[in-house]
């Protein structure tokens, strides 16, 4: 999800022409440059106290991605491969290649 990090007044909510949704939300940053990430985006990015995020730039926008280091089904770590925007162990990836046959 990508967040514009601001200090000022407050936006509408909805959906930008690219597509990117608007919480209307929007925070300070402190005098070492932190923010805190709302909540409600937490929760529902699944966020969790020393999760890690990815910072990148696209032009004037900081986006903020949280990096998936473990299998989304069981936490392992060992032979990951992306799938679908998600990191699944190789293990997995075989059990789901054995509902397909």
């Amino acid at each position: 999800m990508a967040k514009r990090a601001s200090g000022g007044g407050g936006s509408e909510v909805g959906i930008l022409s690219n597509g990117i949704k608007n919480t209307g939300m929007n925070r300070k940053l402190d005098v070492l440059g932190r923010i805190v990430i709302p909540a409600e985006i937490r929760k529902s990015l699944d966020l969790k106290e020393g999760g890690v995020l990815d910072i990148s730039l696209d032009e004037d926008r900081i986006i903020l991605t949280p990096r998936q280091d473990a299998c989304v089904f069981c936490g392992g770590r060992s032979e990951l491969k992306g799938y679908g925007g998600r990191m699944i162990c190789s293990s997995c990836l075989a059990g789901l290649d054995s509902l397909r046959a």
